[in-house]
């Protein structure tokens, strides 16, 4: 078994107007693996999305190299995208190398794929929820791993971004290695985003080949070619990254939604001219066929019905949306919930929090049921299920505790 060792990694402390307090801001996790693959410790490092542990959500992984230069700026901007939509909160791990020269080329990066492939990918999948959508990327020696990893590992990975990569000369693929793969799996749906800026040879030696290949396959295959004239080798990373996780999820927004505007999508009547639920539910199965892995509706969007229903005292209609579609929007739950409470629906609320907590076991999902018994004048049930939050609160070190335990002996006082 391996011994793993966790640390908080990268924090950046704020001087704090209240009372003169340090408080770090983390953006993830330090993790060290013994890899019997390689026979040493490997490093690498975790970011988990903004309200990570208060769903049940599982989310898509997005893998990259270079981990300890690029981990900073590809969770940061995976961060910024998700929260205006253009991508899905994403769990990001960075990986680093120890020889990156030697351990990112042929025939040295064959085993360290392995480490990736059956060691990194194993311990995320079993110590976070994730789904079975990858993305791997890498820039430079890091992109040529990625086109290798597309080769070797079709079955791991989903998507593949390859930022100014070399291949066709000593110790990388070659072309017709891509050409003989696009033949095999040709029935196989990939996602596929490659970009350069104005670097000479070798990058600029092959690329053009394989993008003809790409347009060849282009009835099969996601893909995109991206250049950007104006950037160096080393300042095209950032837009080449935006670019290809832009296009990864290209579509993610309903387009009759984007049309009217998320903001504005606020009208039973704008959801019965696009379809109702219905269409919406549809677009995304399809959308999730064409990528070739489960596409969820967006939180925005179930959070967008959820409220127009609520709003409209749709009360049927929105315990069967938040029945079918609510699984993991533990944190919309909540926000809907309260909106049903301010409205004096507090048995609508239970309800909906007692489909909430199906799939959502957190100290916060059954503090909300809680709340919504009290509401309901219901003060026995409330103190039960106010104990449930205090129960996982202390096991989990929760920094709620002391406010569960107090809710709790309010509503003690009212009986």
């Amino acid at each position: 078994m391996k011994k793993l060792l966790i640390f908080l990694f990268f924090t950046h402390n704020l001087y704090a107007q209240d009372k003169n307090k340090q408080r770090p801001i983390i953006i993830g996790n330090k993790v060290i693996i013994q890899s019997k693959i390689l026979g040493q410790d490997r490093r690498i490092y975790v970011s988990l999305p903004s309200y990570y542990d208060g769903n049940s959500t599982h989310y898509p992984v997005i893998y990259h190299l270079d981990g300890l230069g690029f981990f900073e700026m590809i969770s940061g901007n995976s961060k910024e995208l998700a929260m205006f939509h253009a991508i899905p909160d994403s769990i990001v791990v960075g990986i680093n190398q120890q020889n990156r020269y030697k351990e990112l080329k042929l025939p040295e990066s064959l085993n360290f794929l392995k480490f990736i492939n059956y060691e990194v990918i194993p311990f995320i999948d079993k110590n976070y929820r994730t789904t079975s959508q990858r993305t791997i990327i890498g820039h430079s020696l890091g992109g040529t791993f990625v086109l290798t990893a597309l080769l070797e590992s079709p079955e791991i990975y989903s998507s593949y971004i390859a930022i100014s990569p070399v291949i066709g000369i000593e110790n990388t693929p070659k072309v017709a290695e891509f050409k003989k793969y696009f033949k095999k799996n040709n029935k196989t749906i990939k996602n596929i985003y490659i970009s350069k800026g104005n670097e000479k040879y070798p990058y600029d030696k092959n690329i053009p080949k394989l993008v003809k290949l790409l347009d060849k396959y282009v009835n099969k295959i996601n893909w995109s070619y991206h250049k950007f004239p104006k950037k160096s080798h080393g300042s095209v990373v950032i837009p080449a990254l935006i670019e290809s996780l832009s296009d990864l999820y290209k579509g993610r927004i309903m387009p009759e939604i984007n049309e009217i505007g998320l903001s504005e999508f606020s009208k039973l009547s704008q959801l019965e001219k696009i379809g109702g639920t219905n269409a919406i539910i549809k677009y995304y199965q399809t959308l999730s066929k064409n990528k070739g892995y489960k596409i969820n509706i967006p939180t925005i969007i179930y959070s967008r019905i959820g409220f127009l229903y609520a709003n409209n005292k749709k009360y049927k209609e929105l315990l069967q949306w938040v029945e079918e579609q609510g699984r993991g929007n533990g944190y919309v739950n909540y926000y809907i919930g309260q909106n049903l409470i301010a409205q004096n629906r507090a048995e609508i609320a239970i309800k909906l929090f007692l489909l909430n907590s199906i799939s959502n076991t957190s100290a916060k999902s059954w503090k909300s049921l809680a709340q919504a018994y009290e509401a309901n004048k219901e003060y026995q049930q409330a103190v039960k299920y106010y104990q449930k939050a205090i129960d996982i609160a202390k096991a989990s070190n929760d920094e709620n505790l002391v406010k569960y335990e107090q809710l709790k002996k309010h509503v003690l006082e009212k009986q």
